[in-house]
């Protein structure tokens, strides 16, 4: 009995996959389609299901999710591998037709296989799902890919963060290498800003409509003032925390781009803002700049050392050697009205005040410094030498940027406003 009994077992499991597939042929005639099932036929007659997603949906979400759906209908996953998946449904067994294997008669037990296999298109910038019957219940497969397809729906809509990702996400391969580039990570941050599609893109448009409907009186804007600048500084921060909470998933590859989040953000919104927010600071400060360009006016014609001793410089530091004194230090500042955004400005004092330094200790190989006071006569040169405009309006808006600063990072621009002040008494 028991050798009848293995010799029936071992021929029932032979069989099973063979009669399987003469099953499928069958249940194909009678089997239906749902209206939202996104299957199609073989010419196998075995149906599949291919969809294009978006490189944030990641291989290992992908593959969850299937495993998920052949788990809601009983399959067993049987083969994984990174990038492929198979999965196996073997029809419950009665109770007769166990008896009737045990006593050494074929016993048709359906299976039914399915396969998932996810690949990448570089040209279209995402993932390929494509899930395959392989053999077995039509109606079964059917129902395995729609529950599979509706919880790749419902992964997609459950967070915005998924939008913004689409964008600034790709494979992190290929992003690991290109966000070596600052300028490409800038452009994946301009990209969401700047798509009013996107809610984030929305809140930043309207700002800015709102910031120059709201201040278009300069004049009147200048007496508010810090407070334009402050409302464009609380819409950076909830702009980059908005960023940060969307991205900042702990990826390595994410974090390359985050690295340029901020200044990215503030180079987008300050450079749609600049040309307004400096003419309310113009307004404010007009005095002040006119007095400096009747104070430039006053050396026009006059000799660099003859212009040296007008702002006070030590002879010292006359640098007589030298075709163009502290020319390093002039061009510094001169690129001032370039700069977009307070940061930018900042930068721009910080290396003229460096430049300034070096230019006096390579000058004297190291044998003299400028103290403070002497630093303040040689700024006031260079201004009047360099092609810099409204420079006290300039030089206010960093100072408003750096309101909620530490002192040291106050303590460059307020000795530049000093001389500033001094040059104009």
């Amino acid at each position: 009995m028991d050798v009848k009994e293995n010799q029936a077992s071992t021929e029932n499991i032979k069989i099973i996959v063979e009669e399987a597939k003469q099953e499928s042929r069958k249940d194909s005639v009678d089997a239906t389609y749902s209206n939202t099932s996104r299957t199609t036929l073989s010419e196998s007659s075995m149906p599949f299901y291919k969809r294009e997603l978006p490189y944030c949906l990641s291989v290992y979400s992908i593959i969850s999710l299937y495993t998920k759906s052949c788990e809601k209908y009983n399959f067993l996953i049987t083969e994984q591998t990174p990038t492929a998946c198979t999965a196996y449904h073997t029809q419950k067994c009665s109770m007769k037709a166990l008896i009737s294997c045990c006593l050494g008669k074929k016993t048709k037990l359906k299976v039914t296989g399915i396969r998932l296999i996810i690949s990448n298109n570089s040209r279209l910038q995402c993932r390929i799902a494509y899930i395959k019957g392989l053999y077995g219940s039509i109606e079964l497969i059917n129902k395995v890919t729609e529950y599979f397809a509706k919880a790749i729906d419902g992964e997609m809509k459950n967070s915005e963060a998924l939008k913004y990702q689409q964008v600034i996400e790709e494979e992190e391969e290929e992003l690991a290498i290109t966000c070596k580039n600052e300028s490409y990570s800038y452009y994946q941050f301009y990209k969401i800003l700047s798509c009013e599609a996107y809610t984030l893109g929305k809140s930043v448009s309207e700002f800015c409509e709102s910031f120059c409907n709201q201040y278009r009186n300069h004049v009147e804007s200048a007496q508010l003032l810090p407070q334009p600048l402050i409302s464009i500084q609380s819409t950076v921060e909830s702009t980059i925390e908005a960023l940060f909470s969307h991205y900042n998933y702990g990826k390595k590859s994410t974090e390359k781009v985050m690295v340029y989040c901020r200044p990215a953000v503030e180079k987008y919104i300050y450079t749609k803002l600049h040309n307004h927010l400096i003419e309310i600071y113009k307004a404010k400060y007009e005095v002040e700049d006119k007095l400096i360009d009747i104070k430039r006016a006053q050396i026009q014609g006059l000799t660099i050392h003859e212009s040296m001793k007008f702002a006070n410089v030590n002879e010292q530091f006359f640098l007589l050697d030298e075709e163009k004194p502290y020319e390093d230090a002039i061009t510094q500042i001169s690129k001032l009205n370039e700069c977009m955004t307070p940061a930018e400005k900042l930068n721009c004092f910080m290396n003229f005040e460096s430049a300034i330094k070096s230019c006096v200790v390579q000058y004297w190989k190291g044998q003299a410094e400028l103290d403070s006071e002497n630093a303040m006569h040689v700024t006031i040169y260079v201004v009047l030498i360099a092609e810099v405009k409204y420079v006290m309006a300039e030089a206010a808006i960093v100072a408003d940027y750096l309101l909620d600063k530490s002192e040291d990072e106050k303590y460059v621009i307020e000795n530049f406003q000093k001389s500033l002040r001094y040059l104009i008494m």
